[in-house]
């Protein structure tokens, strides 16, 4: 019997520490994905075709970004903007994760900045009518 509730109190022991250890590096991490407000918008305009308004910074770490889209499950790209909030273009979650996954992908983006793994994409002005770029 007493080695019973010994062997429990180091399982929890040791789930215990485990959970403390995993809530340091979650610390650690810094959320980076941010998301702009949508306003009500009036119109046929580009604006309204915008599915999200999460964005990330060019210079947010690769890395950062991973532990965000892992929180975001429905999430599937997001926009990278420079310092003014100028559009640069976008990261889309599988492409990143294939990056990753790649021998040794997590070890060698670990420290690189979002603006490395940017997609381009064609951007529209987001007053301009959704019919004259159809």
């Amino acid at each position: 019997m007493p080695s019973d509730a010994i062997t429990r109190e180091v399982a929890a022991q040791k789930q215990m520490e485990a959970q403390m250890r995993e809530a340091m590096i979650i610390k650690d991490h810094m959320e980076v994905i941010k998301q702009n407000n949508i306003t009500k918008i009036h119109g046929e305009v580009v604006a309204k075709l915008v599915s999200s308004a999460y964005y990330v910074s060019k210079d947010a770490l690769v890395e950062d970004l991973a532990w965000d889209f892992d929180h975001y499950k429905a999430l599937f790209a997001v926009g990278v903007v420079g310092e003014n909030l100028d559009f640069l273009g976008i990261v889309n979650r599988r492409s990143l994760f294939d990056l990753l996954s790649k021998p040794f992908g997590r070890d060698v983006m670990k420290y690189k900045t979002v603006d490395r793994v940017i997609e381009p994409i064609r951007s529209f002005d987001k007053e301009r009518n959704i019919y004259s770029i159809s």
